[in-house]
């Protein structure tokens, strides 16, 4: 800028002589015969007087000030802001450059950080970003508020670059830094490389892209995700490895953890096998064992003596049943309470209130209706058709009360409107009928059942005011909530109705012969949860709005608990959720020091919550020990010992930040079989989501589906189809296995005929618990049917155990669905179900449009039977039968329904 005054502002502005000459960094003041040369960080403070047209312009120094008349309003203001503007780059330059130097230590040591040959773990990255952080974060702050005013401030390229990615390291989330993701991610590539010998030859076939990532990657907790027959524990011995051959870790400072005894053993053997070279360079060996050996070890170690562990440790169900039986025995509180539970709440009722629509109610309901049964069977023998009313007649059974169900009222009272009407129950020695409403404390039904539910209770209720006979009813209400026996009690005794109990053991034989499952075996799971879960018993019995059935079970359990802990306690022995329990304590009071830096958990879906407060005391002792766990929460099928799947499907929760890897190749199953497997089970949003790509890409009909109920049927079909596998694999010349798997161990088979023709397969009857980890060819899975000793199994997933468990699962059946998926997933080849129509699970994979390349269901049988018969063979009545044709009937063939006498359809076949 040039500025002078005019001719004019002589005149008027009273203006001297003077001029202005500034040009960027250098002010030229020129006053009279004196030249002046500033720069603008020395004018203090620029004044302006203005006047109309002209200003006065005083600049003010440190050592004395300067006035020029005559100036321009509009050119006094144009020049003191831009004198003000410079002055202000040069103090920012200035300090910029001072920010610079104090910079660029901090940006050399972060560089030097990032840099290191290691993966950087989340507790690493943030140890020295709390430290870095401290140091640096004001200068940083300060450097960052200049450039982001005047960004030629800046550090030339390269080291601006290394500024970001310093400051985004100080004010972000390590989980979201992309620089350190970037060079975690190189660092692993590059370490795929180094070590790419080792990894094709430390198993028996090279590791996958998938297992050498996992055995390289070590964020402070680590989650691998695996699918069944994916390698997993390869990927362990890989990891273990990796972590010896790269000087990590020592073998004393790795300890490798497995849910039981046998698995322990195996991992042991398969680690000190495949890495006997790796090992020979060191004096110690690496530790895997199970969680309660370790427990007993700690335990042992930080007391000076070794804890004895119960005979009945591995076999709690024993010890239980010796317990309630001397229960029944002596304490005859609880033999009443237990008999009231056995007869009336074995089950858990299923509440009409809890469906909106009458269409969902009754598939419920006929879902849980026993096996072959069109409803439930009471001691008595007779069918009932309600939870309620099971209860109700069992236990007017077990008081020897005679009765009648759904005998014909006394008087006639068909019409055009109703039938002969049927009351639920009759007392004969006191001339009383008893009806059960499914209503509730305010007598109203399930909105779904409609105004005529409410106008029979009426008509009925009528129909005795007309004849003048005796009637009480009972709820639905009464009987959730336990008041429904006392009001029975009280009301047949004011009656003069004789009691006369019946003995448990005569119950006990009448419970068997309807195949009613063992009242005792819910023990055994509900006290592992309790126990794992340091649940108290008086806070679960204050719990609000506890249903009787709850209640009930609850001061049972309570005593059976008390005499089970004081036989501990007295014999000086632990059970096996002791030694975790007590373990983890020893750990948390620094009485036992680890020397573990690598803690690796297999079967990690198997965890129960005393298993993961041992984990966390060992991580929380030495903070920077890795945690590494393997495992697959769609095969968590170890409830009933104490197991909590939320510990996996919620990892980070429970463990802290997480680096999730997965294991999605199987060389099991073929892609048929694991698509099936693998959409069915993740129709459970709870489930972890993943994609199981197979090595075998066969997908055609490799799940064949047969709808059998009769033993003599099942036999003969067991028989025809391992007959067709044998003589099939003799032409192949490779000898095949098959696994029958059942629910339960009473599905076993007898196919001991076949054995002597067997040259080219062998089989094995296996339960689906006992087959976890373990393959075969062919897979045929008996018992998918619903009722007593049904799959999917209602008492697997008794909400009971809802009471100790953190978190309870939500979707109908979810442990029941993970052993479907195991059984499944056993075969490699193919996969035969065997089951009824009314199955839940065969249904659902059967309307699955997106399961029907994979599907098999023969029509053999239907080719048997008249063309004109529709292809659709479910029985129209009942739902659950099959349709069978009948040759030997009265007027000729006719179909008839396999569930005959229970369902009596029939459909005559038209004659040719």
């Amino acid at each position: 800028m040039d500025i002078r005054p005019s001719l004019l502002s002589y005149i008027f502005a009273d203006s001297t002589k003077w001029r202005i000459n500034y040009t960027f960094p250098e002010l030229i003041l020129e006053l009279d015969t004196k030249i002046i040369k500033l720069n603008p960080e020395q004018v203090l403070e620029t004044h302006i007087q203005k006047g109309w047209i002209w200003s006065s312009l005083t600049l003010e120094t440190l050592d004395q000030n300067f006035q020029f008349k005559g100036i321009f309003n509009a050119q006094a203001e144009e020049f003191k802001i831009k004198l003000n503007d410079d002055a202000e780059f040069l103090r920012n330059k200035r300090n910029a450059e001072k920010i610079k130097e104090t910079l660029k230590p901090f940006l050399l040591e972060y560089q030097n950080f990032i840099q290191q040959n290691i993966y950087l773990s989340y507790r690493l990255c943030n140890l020295f970003r709390s430290d870095l952080s401290q140091r640096s974060k004001a200068s940083v702050e300060q450097f960052n508020s200049l450039i982001q005013r005047d960004s030629t401030l800046a550090f030339e390229p390269v080291l601006q670059n290394q500024f970001e990615q310093l400051r985004q390291f100080i004010e972000f989330s390590i989980q979201a830094n992309y620089a350190i993701d970037a060079k975690n991610k190189r660092f692993v590539e590059s370490e795929l490389k180094t070590f790419k010998k080792f990894f094709d030859q430390v198993e028996s076939t090279p590791l996958t892209d998938e297992q050498r990532v996992s055995s390289i990657i070590f964020e402070d907790r680590n989650l691998l995700v695996a699918a069944a027959g994916s390698g997993k524990t390869s990927t362990i011995v890989g990891k273990v490895g990796y972590a010896l051959l790269t000087g990590l870790y020592k073998p004393e400072e790795i300890l490798v953890l497995a849910f039981n005894k046998n698995a322990g053993e195996e991992l042991s053997e398969r680690i000190s096998f495949r890495l006997k070279d790796i090992l020979s360079n060191f004096d110690t060996s690496v530790e895997a064992l199970n969680f309660h050996k370790f427990g007993v070890k700690v335990i042992g170690k930080a007391t000076g003596k070794s804890p004895s562990v119960s005979n009945d440790a591995g076999k709690p169900q024993a010890l239980l049943n010796r317990i309630i039986q001397q229960l029944i025995e002596t304490d005859s509180d609880f033999q009443e309470k237990y008999l009231l539970f056995k007869t009336a709440y074995l089950r858990a009722p299923l509440s009409p209130f809890a469906f909106k629509t009458r269409n969902d109610w009754e598939k419920a309901q006929k879902r849980s209706f026993d096996r072959f049964k069109d409803g439930f069977e009471t001691y008595q023998g007779e069918i009932v058709k309600s939870h309620g009313e099971k209860a109700i007649a069992n236990w007017l059974y077990s008081q020897g009360i005679p009765y009648q169900y759904e005998k014909n009222y006394e008087h006639e009272t068909a019409d055009e409107a109703h039938r002969q009407y049927k009351p639920d129950f009759y007392l004969p020695e006191i001339n009383l009928y008893l009806e059960h409403y499914a209503v509730d404390q305010h007598g109203k039904p399930p909105a779904h059942f409609g105004q005529k539910y409410l106008d029979d209770m009426k008509w009925k209720s009528g129909i005795h005011q007309q004849y003048k006979t005796d009637l009480i009813s009972t709820t639905f209400h009464e009987f959730i909530t336990g008041s429904i026996f006392r009001k029975l009690e009280q009301e047949l005794k004011s009656r003069g109705q004789v009691f006369k109990p019946r003995s448990l053991t005569e119950i006990n034989a009448k419970a068997q012969s309807i195949y009613e499952h063992d009242a005792n075996e819910l023990y055994v799971s509900f006290l592992s949860h309790y126990k794992s879960n340091q649940a108290n018993i008086a806070s679960l019995l204050a719990k609000p709005s506890l249903s009787q059935r709850e209640s009930l079970f609850l001061q049972l359990f309570s005593k059976v608990y008390q005499r089970y802990d004081q036989l501990l306690k007295t014999s000086k022995e632990h059970d096996f959720d002791d030694l975790l329990i007590e373990s983890a304590q020893l750990i948390n009071e620094n009485k036992y020091k680890s020397p573990f830096k690598l803690i690796i958990v297999d079967e990690f879906q198997d965890t129960s919550q005393a298993r993961a407060r041992l984990i966390l005391s060992l991580l929380n002792q030495a903070p920077e020990a890795k945690l590494f766990c393997v495992g697959d929460d769609w095969q968590a099928i170890y409830r009933f010992a104490g197991s909590d799947i939320s510990i996996f499907t919620q990892f980070e929760r429970v463990f802290g930040y997480t680096k999730q890897t997965k294991l999605t190749q199987t060389f099991r199953s073929n892609q048929g079989i694991a698509n099936v497997a693998s959409g069915f089970i993740q129709k459970n949003k709870s489930q972890l989501q993943k994609v199981v790509n197979a090595i075998d890409k066969t997908t055609s009909k490799v799940v064949e589906i047969n709808f059998l109920t009769k033993a003599q049927e099942i036999n003969e079909y067991l028989t025809r189809t391992i007959m067709e596998i044998n003589n099939a694999s003799a032409s192949s010349g490779k000898k095949k296995s098959i696994y029958i798997l059942g629910r339960y161990k009473h599905h076993k088979p007898n196919l001991d005929s076949i054995l002597p023709f067997l040259r080219n397969c062998t089989f094995e009857f296996k339960t689906i618990h006992s087959s976890k980890g373990l393959q075969a060819d062919y897979v045929i899975l008996l018992g998918l049917n619903s009722g007593g000793s049904a799959f999917p199994a209602e008492k697997e997933d008794d909400p009971l155990l809802n009471l100790v468990l953190p978190q309870p699962e939500i979707h109908d059946f979810a442990e029941e669905r993970r052993l479907f998926y195991v059984a499944l997933t056993r075969a490699k080849e193919k996969v035969y179900l065997i089951g009824e129509r009314g199955s839940i699970f065969l249904e659902e994979i059967t309307k699955d449009q997106s399961f029907k390349e994979f599907i098999h269901i023969p029509q053999d049988e239907y080719k048997q039977l008249n063309s004109n018969i529709p292809p659709e063979w479910l029985c129209p009545k009942c739902g659950q039968g099959r349709l069978r044709k009948i040759t030997n009937g009265p007027y000729g063939a006719f179909l008839g329904c396999s569930r005959y006498p229970n369902c009596k359809y029939t459909k005559n076949l038209k004659r040719r």
